[in-house]
């Protein structure tokens, strides 16, 4: 039943649909669009027989909600308005260990600002200690508490730790890692308010 679907099983059972349909190869051959929302899109790079994209389309339906609608289950980079998916080398190959599948599929992450999920990593600056960014697109999944925990693991095996919280929101990090006397008065946007605009007054 499609309610049973989890996030997490969605691409596995896609990409096992899609080894079941068109063969081993066609998860890396071809590749998967997940938009901001979690739906995924099975994309085709070169023309698949009319029978065989039905029957994706009707297997498709047993991964819902984390599949899109009929008309975007199984689409071309050109039936989805981006040019930016007609390049060979889009996506990143991301390896998949699952009861349902087992290897790895491509896969275009898309966020709402327009940019992969996904990318891959940038070279070490010269010269720059190792940066670390925890982040994610959905909160209270414990991100910052990782931090916290990984910030403390290192700084109690002698490590230099510099540990920024740019959470506008909701900043936890001071009240985590630091003595109460010693927390900040004020968060990431009180000081760039204050930085960018001195002669406002920002209540205590």
């Amino acid at each position: 039943m499609a309610d049973e679907t989890r996030y997490d099983d969605a691409l596995p059972l896609f990409a096992a649909l899609v080894r079941e349909v068109l063969g081993e190869e066609a998860a890396l051959d071809h590749f998967f669009l997940r938009d901001s929302g979690g739906l995924l899109t099975f994309v085709y790079t070169s023309e698949i027989d009319r029978l065989k994209k039905d029957a994706l389309i009707a297997g498709a339906k047993k991964i819902r909600p984390y599949v899109g609608e009929d008309d975007f289950v199984v689409a071309s980079p050109s039936e989805l308005l981006d040019p930016a998916l007609l390049n060979a080398d889009v996506g990143v190959f991301e390896y998949i260990e699952h009861p349902a599948f087992e290897g790895f599929v491509r896969v275009v992450e898309r966020r709402i600002v327009g940019q992969d999920w996904l990318t891959s990593p940038r070279e070490p600056l010269e010269g720059v200690p190792p940066i670390v960014v925890f982040g994610s697109h959905k909160g209270g999944v414990g991100r910052s508490t990782a931090l916290a925990v990984s910030a403390n693991a290192l700084a109690q095996s002698d490590y230099n730790v510099l540990v920024l919280d740019l959470d506008l929101e909701a900043p936890g990090l001071g009240g985590t890692l630091l003595p109460k006397e010693n927390n900040s008065k004020f968060g990431t946007l009180d000081y760039l308010l204050k930085a960018f605009f001195p002669k406002w007054t920002i209540a205590s």
